[in-house]
């Protein structure tokens, strides 16, 4: 019998880069998860999981707060144009 697969302790972001026009306006960054982390059992670190990294090689590790499902779409941000997945399948 295998021990139970444990949730992460943190998840990995990173932010979508803002224009300075933007930062004037208040805009806001999208966050996107990368990737997760575990604490070791020690304490003295981390296991990571990426599964993407950021170009400008910043990102963030964050207690997860809220469930994926409840985070929003990033087809729904404005700053981007109309995918394909909306346009041939009516939404999600």
């Amino acid at each position: 019998m295998q021990p139970a697969k444990k949730m992460p302790t943190h998840d990995i972001l990173v932010a979508t880069p803002l224009t300075e026009k933007e930062k004037e306006q208040g805009v806001k960054p999208f966050w996107t998860k990368i990737g997760a982390a575990w604490s070791l059992p020690d304490g003295s670190g981390y296991s990571l999981v990426l599964q993407a990294l950021p170009l400008d090689g910043r990102m963030v590790m964050k207690v997860p707060t809220a469930k994926e499902d409840d985070r929003p779409d990033p087809r729904d941000d404005p700053r981007y144009g109309q995918s394909d997945y909306q346009t041939r399948s009516n939404g999600r």
